[in-house]
């Protein structure tokens, strides 16, 4: 048995027997972004945005999007309001990344992902 494993490893190290050479994949900008139902939304008014584990900037930060990214948009989730050149805005847009919910602020999708288009995550009614 040792003899065996003697000569395996000799042909390891001499390279007679290789492990696989892997592969070089080329990923797609939308790579780990799965298709559910909603809506197209483009990421706007940011070089990047993060995209974070809850509606809120005290949230992880989930993965980044780039400006003029395209992403179906789920949902609006109420959360922590954020105030930019004077427009507040409570509303957390919903994508999902490699099966992940994660939120944008709403100051940085399209006009798509208004809360009349989306409607809020609960389901719950949008106006009143």
């Amino acid at each position: 048995m040792k003899l065996a494993n003697l000569f395996l490893s000799s042909l390891f190290s001499a390279g007679i027997i290789a492990a696989p050479e892997s592969k070089k994949v080329e990923i797609d900008p939308h790579h780990g972004y799965v298709h559910h139902h909603g809506l197209k939304c483009t990421i706007q008014n940011t070089s990047e945005v993060n995209c974070r584990s809850g509606p809120g900037i005290e949230y992880e930060v989930v993965t980044s999007l780039k400006k003029d990214f395209e992403g179906t948009f789920t949902c609006v989730e109420r959360g922590e309001c954020v105030t930019i050149d004077g427009f507040r805005n409570c509303g957390w847009d919903r994508i999902y990344h490699l099966g992940v919910p994660c939120y944008v602020s709403g100051h940085y999708t399209s006009e798509e992902c208004s809360l009349a288009n989306l409607g809020w995550c609960d389901g719950s009614e949008t106006s009143g």
